[in-house]
């Protein structure tokens, strides 16, 4: 994404649409006054008229575990609502995973308060050297803790690949690794980067630069092409690519797979 040919306006709007797509995930511990823990996040994704949740399968597998697990209501400063436990579809080989929400009630109030995403919003990276990437999560040191709230305002992250060495297991087919250095580029300009506990399972997305667009919107110069798995500080950030998670898909939805590997051909840069 080449930011030299927005203006400060789509920009703005850029990153609030990459905000509310970001879904922070919360266990609610057994406790007096029941503290909540972020755990990670994901995106809420529909596809074949069922939404899911979409995140890294170590978090959806300690989720599944857990006695209660809340997610907000809507994109800010939202009330924590309880998410039924369904069932964890994971990928056997990587960190990906999805989990439908059960909840009718539940999954209008969401639909309502956060960017759901769909096949529409899938891509491709192209694997060049000069693509910028942008994440936004919610660090756990950034969350400040309420009784059914939560409350943050971390910056939107722009990042490129990395080019150093890559700890194994490393999959270039299947893996995205971003440089996270000591510094991050944001908006405000460079910022000291914050630890990532509590970003696991955000959506990855690539910048593409559509100027054939009848109308423009943030959607259409952006592409979502990985799931954020984990991180080594000051050095790099790890993702999955989102064809992995039309392979978790395919182990119990056909249909929704040809689906999404037709989107990711489709936005393929």
């Amino acid at each position: 994404m080449n930011f030299s040919v927005i203006n400060n306006e789509q920009r703005r709007q850029i990153e609030q649409f990459v905000r509310q797509s970001t879904v922070p995930l919360f266990i609610i511990t057994k406790t007096p006054k029941g503290a909540k823990k972020n755990i990670g996040c994901g995106s809420f994704f529909r596809v074949g008229g069922v939404l899911y949740v979409v995140s890294a399968k170590h978090l959806l597998e300690a989720a599944s575990a857990a006695t209660e697990v809340a997610v907000p209501s809507e994109t800010f400063n939202g009330q924590l609502r309880l998410l039924p436990i369904g069932d964890v579809h994971a990928h056997p080989e990587h960190d990906v995973a999805v989990m439908p929400v059960t909840d009718p009630s539940l999954v209008e109030e969401l639909l309502a308060g956060w960017q759901v995403l769909e096949p529409s919003n899938l891509g491709r990276d192209s694997g060049g050297e000069r693509e910028l990437f942008m994440l936004f999560g919610f660090p756990s040191e950034l969350i400040e803790d309420g009784r059914d709230r939560y409350t943050t305002n971390p910056p939107a992250l722009l990042l490129s690949r990395y080019r150093g060495k890559v700890d194994k297991p490393f999959n270039k087919s299947v893996d995205i690794v971003l440089g996270y250095a000591k510094e991050v580029r944001s908006r405000e300009g460079p910022l000291p980067a914050p630890e990532l506990p509590g970003v696991s399972g955000s959506p990855v997305w690539v910048g593409v630069n559509a100027t054939n667009v009848p109308i423009w919107t943030p959607a259409s110069q952006l592409r979502l092409v990985a799931v954020e798995i984990g991180w080594k500080p000051g050095t790099y950030i790890r993702a999955v690519r989102w064809a992995k998670v039309a392979e978790v898909f395919g182990s119990f939805d056909r249909g929704s797979q040809r689906e999404i590997e037709a989107a990711l051909e489709k936005h393929h840069r």
